[in-house]
């Protein structure tokens, strides 16, 4: 499966560390890749993976990592 979603507040290699560092809490995302051009975030994931959870988890870290579902 796969989810993109737009993180408009990201900006540089941090956040984007930031991003890594939580998603690697979630085994069930197989694959990620962060584009700081677009603002956005691709996964591919599993069935199970739980987006509600680790947008919730992320968006804790700050108001520049306000998760809006792009598909």
């Amino acid at each position: 499966m796969h989810t993109t979603v737009a993180i408009p507040g990201i900006c540089c290699d941090s956040c984007v560390r930031v991003i890594r560092s939580v998603s690697s809490l979630y085994p069930q995302i197989l694959h990620l890749n962060i584009d700081l051009t677009s603002k956005r975030v691709m996964l591919r994931h599993t069935e199970e993976f739980d987006e509600a959870a680790w947008a919730a988890l992320l968006e804790e870290r700050g108001e520049k990592y306000k998760i809006i579902h792009v598909s």
